[in-house]
């Protein structure tokens, strides 16, 4: 019977949407996880709820202090440190995920024997308090093998994010695989790539089983400038990028066909509608040399 460890790192989050949060845990149809509390720096009224929380529920939750700061990162690695699951799930503390999320996972676990990665579809609450399915290109997504040049092309049909994939603890373990200490949002990028470059294979399922709280994302996302957001992209894209090198990786092979796709569907569209701005010469000039290059090292 597989275990689950639910990782959620806390800062400073709306005592009502933290409590939703943990309400969703609490629910779950599947009874063998536990969930890791990071507190990520977090504010009094954020801690004193969480360590009430865990007195009460001290079967399932525990709390762990981030000594290093505020990063993100740092506490997802803190939390994989500390957990003893087979499997990881990481979770932000203003999303929430469904009470049947771990009970269909588990089916998949138990289905496929070497499961590394599960990556599974989401819905938007948006600011109207409507749920809106997160659109996804999983048509025709099967199991596959990690050999060849269609690894890059589904590595961007995928999402980005580690909240919306569940993870095998040795998987991480064993390849050595840790969050970057940073704080930024587009360190996932970095997760993401790193991951699926090490994995065998990877597993899709169109079912949407966690809520991300749009309101949220859009204030996290708001304080960065487009074009700064972007060259973090480009940046992290790169830091991960030496790691597959190294490992010589199928992925290291055919990585300028990932960065051509991604930043045109993904990183390019996001700003499509400011792409008249004076930086945006700055974006695509660097985006052409970091290209023309990775093509020159290609296979």
């Amino acid at each position: 019977m597989y275990k689950y460890s639910i990782i959620i790192p806390v800062y400073n989050i709306h005592t009502n949407y933290l409590m939703q949060c943990l309400n969703s845990v609490k629910q779950q149809t599947y009874d063998n996880y536990e969930c890791i509390l990071v507190n990520n720096n977090a504010n009094s009224h954020n801690i004193s709820f969480m360590q009430k929380w865990v007195n009460e529920h001290k079967d399932k939750f525990k709390l762990i202090r981030n000594q290093l700061g505020n990063c993100s990162g740092t506490a997802k690695n803190i939390g994989v440190r500390n957990a003893t699951g087979d499997f990881i799930i990481f979770l932000d503390a203003g999303d929430y995920v469904e009470r049947t999320i771990l009970e269909t996972i588990n089916k998949y676990a138990k289905k496929y024997c070497n499961l590394q990665i599960l990556s599974f579809g989401a819905t938007w609450l948006t600011t109207n308090n409507e749920l809106v399915k997160l659109k996804q290109n999983y048509d025709r997504w099967q199991p596959y093998t990690l050999t060849n040049i269609n690894l890059s092309h589904n590595l961007v049909k995928d999402k980005v994010h580690t909240w919306s994939k569940c993870y095998a603890k040795n998987f991480l373990i064993e390849g050595d695989i840790w969050h970057l200490d940073k704080l930024e949002c587009e360190i996932d990028i970095y997760f993401h790539i790193v991951t699926y470059s090490k994995a065998n294979q990877i597993f899709v399922i169109d079912e949407p089983l966690y809520v991300r709280r749009q309101e949220l994302h859009t204030i996290q996302c708001k304080h960065i400038h487009p074009k700064e957001k972007l060259f973090n992209l480009m940046d992290y894209a790169f830091k991960a990028f030496e790691i597959i090198r190294k490992d010589d990786s199928v992925l290291a092979k055919y990585f300028y066909t990932f960065f051509k796709f991604f930043f045109e569907t993904y990183a390019v569209n996001e700003f499509t509608n400011i792409k008249k701005e004076e930086w945006w010469d700055d974006v695509n000039t660097r985006f052409t040399k970091m290209y023309q290059w990775l093509i020159q090292i290609g296979h």
